[in-house]
C-alpha cells in the first residue's frame, strides 16, 4: 500500500539498492547523487520527484487503471475524483450529470463501505497466512532469489509425492521432465540443490556436469536454481556456491556512511556522470515460451522496462489482461524479456528530458518495424488486431 501511494519501490539487486518507478520502470541507485538544475538529491528523494514530474500524482494513475484491477465503475471513479477535489455533493452531482445530491450521498456511503470491507479483507487474509494449517511438517523454499512472488510451502507428503512423480528412478536419478507449476518446480529444485555441497565453490563446468546427470537441459536447471535463491554465483560466472539463508551482506553496502563524508566536488562529479550516462534504449518483447505469444514495446530505459512490467504482473495489476492471465497460468519462469534492437545515442547525449525527446520518434518507428515483422496479434501475441 505504501509503495503504491509513493509510486516507487525499493528493490535490492546485489550489491546495490534501487528505487524503481512503478509507472515507467526508471531506476535510481542508492548512493548515487542526482542533479536537477543546480540542486543535488539522494536517490529516494529523486525517485519521488521523478514520479511527480514525469507521471503526475499516483492518485490519478491508479484511478486510471481499469475496472478489473480497481473494482470501480466509471461513475465511481468520477465521484472519487470529485471528492478528491473537495466538491460538495451538489457540485459533484452537477459535474457528473447524475441529477440529485441524494444519489451522490448513496454512492459516497457505498464507497466508504468498500473501504471498510477492503480493510477487513486484508486483515483476514494476513491472519490466515500468518499460520498456515499444519497437518504435516512443512518445508519452505527460500525467498532470496529473483522469484519472490510468494513463498512456497510444502508438506513432507506433498514433497515426497512430487519427487516420486518426477524422479522415477529415485531422488538421485534422472529427472523425467521439468514442470511448469510453481510448487512442483520448487520441490524439484530443492531436491537438486542437495547434489551440491554447502561451503564448497564450483566452476560453471562442474555445475553443468552435476545438473546434466539429472536433465539434458542443464542450463535451464542452473538458471532456475539461481532464480529461486538456491544457488549463488559471481557476476562473471567464475564461481558458484550453495546459497545459505545467513550469508553476510555484501561488503560494499556501507553506502550511507560513505555518502555522509563525500565532499561537494565528488557530488557534482557523480551528478555530471549520471546526466551523461545513457541507459540502453530500444525495442523489447515479453515472450511466452509456452504458447509463443509476444508483447512488443519500446523504452528509453530497457533495464527499467522489465522491472515495471514484472512488478505489475506480480501484483496482478498489468493492463494487458491476456498477458496477466498467462503469467498466472504458466508462471513467471515461462515469460521472458528479450531486447530486440537498441538505439545508440549520440556521444554528447545528456540524460535529461530535453535531450531524450529527439529519440522518441526513432523509437516509435523502430517499434512499428518490429510489430510488422513479428505480427504479435491474435494467436501470435498480446496486441489487439489492428
Amino acid at each position: 500500500m505504501k509503495e503504491l501511494k509513493l509510486g516507487y519501490v525499493a528493490q535490492t539487486r546485489e550489491p546495490s539498492l534501487f528505487y524503481t518507478c512503478l509507472v515507467c520502470g526508471e531506476e535510481f541507485e542508492k548512493g548515487v547523487i542526482y542533479k536537477r538544475g543546480e540542486q543535488f538529491y539522494e536517490a529516494e528523494k529523486f525517485a519521488g520527484m521523478h514520479v511527480a514530474e514525469a507521471h503526475g500524482t499516483m492518485f490519478h494513475w491508479l484511478l486510471g487503471l481499469d475496472k478489473k484491477q480497481t473494482g470501480l465503475t466509471d461513475l465511481q471513479k468520477g465521484l472519487i475524483q470529485s471528492f478528491a477535489q473537495g466538491q460538495s455533493d451538489n457540485e459533484a452531482a452537477e459535474a457528473l450529470g447524475i441529477g440529485s445530491t441524494s444519489t451522490v450521498r448513496n454512492h459516497r456511503f457505498t464507497l466508504r463501505e468498500k473501504v471498510k470491507q477492503a480493510k477487513l479483507f486484508l486483515a483476514i487474509m494476513e491472519l490466515a497466512e500468518e499460520k498456515p494449517r499444519v497437518s504435516a511438517p512443512l518445508l519452505s523454499t527460500p525467498r532470496s532469489g529473483a522469484v519472490q512472488d510468494k513463498q512456497i510451502i510444502l508438506t513432507e507428503e506433498e514433497y515426497a509425492e512430487i519427487i516420486g512423480s518426477y524422479f522415477k528412478e529415485g531422488p538421485d536419478g534422472p529427472l523425467a521432465e521439468f514442470p511448469r507449476k510453481h510448487k512442483r518446480r520448487a520441490a524439484i529444485l530443492r531436491q537438486l540443490i542437495q547434489r551440491f555441497m554447502p561451503g564448497r565453490d564450483y566452476t560453471e563446468k562442474e555445475v553443468n556436469a552435476i545438473l546434466e546427470e539429472a536433465f539434458d537441459d542443464y542450463v535451464l536447471l542452473r538458471r532456475y536454481l539461481i532464480d529461486y535463491g538456491l544457488l549463488a554465483r559471481e557476476e562473471d560466472g567464475s564461481r558458484y556456491w550453495v546459497r545459505t539463508q545467513t550469508e553476510d551482506p555484501p561488503k560494499n553496502m556501507n553506502t550511507d556512511r560513505r555518502m555522509d563524508t563525500m565532499d561537494k566536488n565528488k557530488r557534482k562529479e557523480l551528478g555530471y556522470n549520471y546526466a551523461h550516462t545513457h541507459r540502453p534504449m530500444g525495442v523489447y518483447r515479453i515472450y511466452n515460451s509456452i504458447n509463443g505469444k509476444s508483447l512488443v514495446g519500446s523504452s528509453m530505459n530497457l533495464d527499467g522496462a522489465w522491472n515495471k512490467h514484472k512488478f505489475m504482473l506480480d501484483a496482478g495489476l498489468h493492463d494487458n489482461k491476456a498477458l496477466q492471465a498467462d503469467w498466472k497460468e504458466y508462471g513467471s519462469g515461462n515469460v521472458v524479456f528479450e531486447i530486440l534492437e537498441q538505439i545508440k545515442p549520440e556521444e554528447d547525449f545528456v540524460a535529461e528530458a530535453s535531450e531524450t525527446l529527439k529519440y522518441r520518434k526513432p523509437l516509435a518507428e523502430l517499434e512499428e518495424k518490429w510489430l510488422e515483422k513479428l505480427a504479435p496479434y491474435g494467436d501470435n501475441g498480446y496486441h489487439k488486431q489492428r
